[in-house]
């Protein structure tokens, strides 16, 4: 009987240890948290003077959240800076960083920048990290990091007076005779910094051959202008470049491989 008992009692033993290890896995200390982020993912030329974010905390009475640990880096096509902490989040909400804050402590090559010094596609890369009440630090699924690119806005939109002279092609790639032409062509939004043309020959086609405009776009970034790889009716394909001079006018060079070619002087209409 003293055999049978003391079997007894062992089993009860693994078994209370059996459940306490299983509601170890269920309390505070192997539970953990993370966030949901949401905010600017551009820096505007001339026109950001901070980047905001908005944090949500999804954690439980279990899992609390002490601070969320922030860290900032500058990578540019020159060059990648250190990467940096600053101020941790500590209550879910709002949070915003300042111009001034974003260009403090990253300098690339030696060289603290400014918005000036960028070019578009170069970006502030954010990284997060979780810090429980516990001590542990955890990845948040999904929001490890936040990418704030710079870029320029853009404000094409509009009917524009166009003036254009150029050379009409033989058909190989060649010139035949020049022009000299006027003509209003509209620039319409597609999306931001992309625009439809609704002539692309700037008067060329209607005037000169008689056939109907060729329709095209063309792509802004920082005040330069390029195609985005539009054909005509005929299938020829049209390269465009240019610069949009912030006063209402825009210089653009345009060819095909019929051999038109063209300079452009556009002026919106008030």
């Amino acid at each position: 009987m003293k055999y049978i008992k003391s079997i007894f009692i062992t089993i009860l033993a693994v078994s209370l240890t059996a459940c306490f290890e299983e509601e170890l896995l269920t309390d505070g200390v192997s539970e953990g948290a993370s966030i949901e982020v949401d905010g600017d993912a551009a820096f505007l030329f001339g026109e950001t003077d901070a980047v905001n974010f908005n944090f949500t905390f999804l954690e439980s009475s279990n899992a609390q959240i002490q601070e969320i640990a922030i860290s900032k880096q500058l990578v540019t096509a020159n060059g990648t800076s250190e990467e940096v902490n600053i101020t941790p989040v500590t209550e879910e909400g709002g949070f915003s960083i300042s111009k001034a804050d974003l260009f403090a402590d990253v300098p690339v090559g030696g060289t603290v920048l400014t918005e000036s010094d960028l070019a578009p596609g170069d970006r502030w890369v954010f990284s997060f990290t979780v810090v429980m009440t516990d001590g542990r630090e955890l990845s948040p699924l999904g929001a490890a990091e936040w990418n704030v690119t710079f870029t320029c806005p853009s404000d094409l939109a509009g009917t524009y007076n166009a003036v254009a002279t150029g050379f009409e092609g033989d058909g190989d790639g060649g010139q035949a005779g020049s022009y000299s032409i006027s003509s209003v062509v509209t620039l319409s939004e597609v999306s931001s910094g992309i625009y439809s043309i609704d002539d692309m020959s700037f008067g060329l086609y209607p005037q000169v051959y008689e056939v109907a405009a060729p329709s095209g776009r063309i792509q802004e970034v920082c005040g330069q202008i390029t195609d985005l790889g539009d054909t005509d009716q005929y299938g020829d394909p049209f390269t465009i470049t240019g610069t949009s001079n912030g006063d209402g006018t825009i210089e653009l060079e345009w060819g095909n491989t019929w051999g038109d070619t063209g300079t452009i002087t556009l002026t919106r209409q008030e």
